[in-house]
């Protein structure tokens, strides 16, 4: 079939969102052929990867389009990018008429921004609708917030949240499909409690997905060496919780153990004062920002994965130590609780901070008195990647949702 992507964000290699609107161009374009909207600033991007791998999009035809220069030096000068998002959106509503004109588009399927917060002006379309993934339902837990409270690091989280919930009362009015059809795709459970609540046909699938060898052999196992070596991935920003993870790894006080922080960000000399002060300053190493290409050895090199965020909708992190067969401890949150079940790592029950940092320790007192399981955890976090996560098998299940929404029938959950 003809399908028309919205991908405002859209460019390979740059992680985040671009990488999330790249890829399902990428993987749509190996069953339909695609017509895809984005903006004229990812042009030279796209355009320098097509030619170095032309073979990659065969049957894709991208269309370049932006708001006036004003508008753009605007957006730069106040750093208002949902601002200039939401106008780009209602601009390109005509040419998305056109399009769907001239190219006979059967299905329109909005990628980015994934989230439920922003209108989208696709009503009315005369052709289905899927959107999403779409998150952004996520909260941070307000106990956690006032934990050790600091501003204005806390006030942003605040603002955040209060935001979060007014956009759920709206909801239904940005909703896409409303007139034209289709799906909505949550790509969490909490966003999509909040779909359904207001009536819409929503279905359960992550955002984020990865590449791996699922036939490839397991790594060699590194638990018999002395010591277990935690890991964080991340931006040291408030809600990575990386301040709770500090104040767990020092509770615990294994002998021997160590922890390597990996990211920058405003929290970065916080984090070190408090390691300082806590007396773990020897134990904790802040290796800074790391290349993409580096990662899988250090993932490899570590035991096991902590990720404490207090929201997310994806979590690459998880994924990337699944990929080399590590476990991860989470907190009972978001997407990250979504990717981690009993069988892969242990999720933490969100309440008081105190009560947060308590399961840190004796999550990671677990693996120091179990660590048989890392090696049964990671293989079992790997094979959950390979069925769930994997683009093919994601692919193939968004090509389900495309076939159905043009054939005006209902979507059953997946076993």
């Amino acid at each position: 079939m003809n399908v028309l992507l919205s991908a405002y964000a859209c460019e390979p290699g740059k992680g985040s969102e671009p990488e999330v609107g790249w890829r399902w161009v990428l993987e749509m374009s190996k069953l339909h052929k695609i017509t895809v909207l984005t903006r004229s600033n990812n042009q030279p991007v796209i355009e320098a990867y097509l030619n170095q791998h032309p073979a990659l999009c065969h049957g894709v035809e991208f269309i370049y389009f932006d708001l006036p220069a004003w508008a753009i030096k605007v957006k730069k000068r106040f750093n208002l990018l949902n601002w200039y998002y939401v106008l780009w959106q209602l601009r390109a509503r005509k040419k998305i008429d056109r399009l769907i004109k001239e190219k006979a588009i059967d299905l329109v399927h909005l990628v980015t921004f994934a989230s439920f917060r922003y209108p989208v002006f696709l009503s009315r379309l005369h052709v289905p609708v899927i959107w999403g993934p779409v998150g952004g339902g996520e909260i941070a837990p307000w106990g956690l917030l006032w934990y050790r409270l600091r501003f204005p690091a806390c006030l942003k989280e605040v603002i955040r949240n209060i935001s979060t919930s007014l956009s759920s009362l709206a909801v239904r009015w940005v909703n896409p499909t409303r007139t034209s059809g289709g799906y909505a795709i949550a790509s969490t459970p909490r966003t999509q409690a909040i779909l359904r609540k207001k009536g819409i046909n929503s279905h359960l699938m992550p955002t984020i997905g990865m590449d791996v060898e699922c036939e490839r052999e397991a790594d060699p196992a590194i638990a018999s060496e002395k010591g277990l070596k935690f890991i964080f991935v991340g931006r040291l920003v408030l809600l990575k919780g990386v301040h709770l993870l500090l104040e767990g790894f020092a509770e615990a006080a294994l002998r021997g153990a160590s922890l390597t922080i990996v990211g920058s960000g405003a929290e970065r000399k916080y984090l070190e004062m408090l390691a300082s002060k806590l007396g773990i300053s020897a134990q904790v190493s802040f290796r800074g920002h790391v290349d993409k290409q580096e990662l899988p050895h250090l993932y490899a090199s570590h035991h096991v994965l902590i990720a404490p965020s207090l929201y997310e909708s994806g979590g690459y992190m998880v994924l990337e130590a699944f990929q080399q067969r590590r476990p991860a401890i989470v907190l009972e949150v978001g997407g990250l609780a979504m990717s981690v079940d009993d069988s892969c790592g242990i999720k933490v029950c969100q309440g008081s901070g105190l009560d947060v940092v308590r399961g840190l320790a004796d999550a990671m007192t677990y693996y120091a008195k179990h660590p048989e399981y890392i090696k049964v955890h990671g293989q079992a976090g790997f094979e959950k990647l390979c069925r769930i996560y994997h683009w093919e098998q994601k692919r193939a299940r968004m090509g389900r949702f495309y076939q159905e929404a043009v054939n005006c029938a209902n979507i059953s959950e997946p076993n």
